[in-house]
């Protein structure tokens, strides 16, 4: 069961229903029935105690949860954000941006005039990952100060005068370098997380690879970010003061570090760390079951023990799913 918002934005309902015929003999017709549920992270499916997920494990243990990959990754990046006051001025500054742009014909004309290569994009509330694009566009494509002047009326030009500002600062071109560098490794993991060949044991190997990248971000992303910003703003000096409103080894530097990008990283990698805890508790089950010809390689007591252990978790009180 889901939902998904039409073109109209009217809600729509799916339902997908499976029925077995438990009562035909000829058992060469009946299908393997394999236990569980997944589905994405609606606060009313996915809840501790009353959600959908709790209430069929409470009929039936065995029926694990798995909540969709993907979809969490969309939720770590909202996490990392939502507490964060300079964080959702950083995406309101960039919202506000390709508003004013598509207001118009006229502004887009501007637009791709000066953003031949990249454009800019309207970005998902839901998908978090989709960003990386809009990012992107300006990370790669700051506007110069001749866009702006090319405003025809009173109203854009105060618009266009305003956002030119904000644009202009060194935290903002850091800010834009930051968020660039995590996006893109997300969308990397988040879209082969959608491919069809995908399985757990993949899964929890490329989100552990994820979770490797931030804490080296954390270590070194920093510094490595400055340096960047710092050649974007050389390539564009004369639309960025950026010595008079960041000097390094100030206070504002640490203050930025401290309250901004630690804290954005450590959200980030909290947040996966808890999400994902469930999947890796099934990787744990279900490993060695992966790559099924390597059990020739194992020793006869490790597959025993493999075997014993999921035959434990399949087994609610006289039923179980295994029998060793």
């Amino acid at each position: 069961m889901d939902c998904t918002p039409d073109i109209s934005h009217n809600e729509q309902l799916s339902i997908i229903v499976g029925v077995v015929n438990m009562y035909d003999n000829d058992q060469s017709k009946c299908p393997n029935i394999e236990e569980g549920q997944a589905y994405d992270n609606g606060f009313n499916m996915v809840r501790k105690y009353q959600g959908v997920q709790t209430r069929i494990l409470n009929k039936n243990p065995r029926a694990f949860f798995t909540a969709c990959a993907s979809h969490n990754l969309n939720l770590v990046l909202r996490d990392s954000v939502k507490n964060s006051v300079q964080a959702l001025t950083f995406f309101g500054t960039y919202q506000r941006v390709y508003t004013i742009f598509t207001a118009s014909t006229s502004r887009w004309d501007i637009r791709n005039k000066h953003c031949e290569f990249l454009t800019l994009k309207k970005w998902s509330e839901t998908r978090w990952e989709s960003r990386v694009n809009s990012v992107k566009a300006l990370r790669y494509q700051l506007p110069n100060r001749e866009s702006k002047r090319e405003a025809n009326d009173t109203i854009t030009k105060s618009e266009a005068q305003s956002f030119s500002n904000e644009l202009s600062t060194f935290k903002f071109v850091l800010s834009l370098v930051i968020w660039y560098n995590i996006l893109i490794e997300v969308n990397v993991v988040s879209k082969s997380l959608q491919g069809k060949n995908i399985d757990i044991d993949i899964s929890t190997k490329m989100l552990e690879s994820l979770l490797i990248f931030l804490r080296t971000f954390r270590q070194t992303g920093f510094e490595n970010s400055i340096i960047t910003a710092k050649e974007i703003c050389e390539k564009k000096k004369r639309m960025f003061n950026y010595e008079a409103d960041y000097e390094r080894g100030s206070d504002a530097e640490t203050i930025f570090r401290q309250e901004y990008f630690v804290y954005i990283v450590d959200q980030t990698i909290n947040s996966m760390e808890t999400r994902f805890k469930q999947l890796k508790s099934y990787k744990d089950y279900f490993e060695f079951l992966f790559r099924i010809g390597k059990l020739t390689e194992m020793a006869d007591t490790d597959i025993l023990k493999h075997c014993m252990d999921l035959q434990n978790r399949l087994t609610d009180g006289d039923s179980k799913d295994i029998d060793i």
